[in-house]
């Protein structure tokens, strides 16, 4: 369950952040919110849509995981899952003022434009929580044996890059370690996925 519902938000996220919504969120200026809205409403819609299905799948790998985590590392288990949980509430905070930026994009662009920078602002502080996440799920790994110990230094890796590049959010820096970061959620991702296959 939980390397299906990591793969999922993975699928849905990207599709809504890289796809549907990227024009939005790329904007600099209000007249490309102008046209960002112009030309996809209905895009950019089914984008949110799929932004609150992450938020959701977020809140099932939180259980799930926990679940995973708990019989080596209990006490580990409950705070990733609960700073999961906290990552899924900042960033459908996150998503809500996407969807403040798509209801008044169209009569205000300007106030459109802030609007979704606050998505921005918002998710990307929130990595530091999602990095808070993963390096407790890296130490639940490594204090078990579950799990080689190289998945659990790339998932420790990724953790630590989701924290900096929020760190250099908040001092004014551009993030630059997130696709560094992903590829130890892919890892992760996959293992679970192989467990699920090698228990059926």
């Amino acid at each position: 369950m939980t390397g299906i519902g990591l793969l999922a938000t993975a699928v849905l996220s990207g599709a809504s952040l890289l796809g549907a919504l990227a024009p939005l969120i790329a904007a600099t200026t209000a007249q490309q919110v102008s046209a960002a809205l112009a030309n996809g409403d209905t895009m950019l819609r089914l984008g949110l849509l799929g932004l609150f299905v992450v938020v959701l799948l977020d809140v099932v790998v939180a259980w799930s995981l926990r679940d995973v985590l708990a019989p080596v590392a209990p006490g580990a288990a409950r705070l990733a899952g609960w700073l999961r949980l906290a990552y899924a509430s900042a960033f459908l905070a996150a998503a809500g003022s996407l969807v403040h930026a798509v209801d008044i994009g169209s009569t205000d662009p300007t106030a459109g434009l802030a609007a979704a920078a606050t998505f921005t602002s918002i998710w990307e502080t929130a990595l530091m929580v999602a990095g808070a996440h993963l390096l407790v799920v890296a130490a639940a790994l490594l204090s078990g044996r579950q799990s080689p110990r190289w998945i659990a230094v790339l998932v420790a890796v990724a953790g630590a890059g989701y924290v900096a590049d929020g760190v250099a959010v908040v001092l004014g820096a551009a993030p630059r370690l997130g696709t560094i970061a992903g590829v130890g959620e892919i890892v992760l991702m996959g293992w679970l996925l192989a467990s699920l296959r090698s228990r059926s």
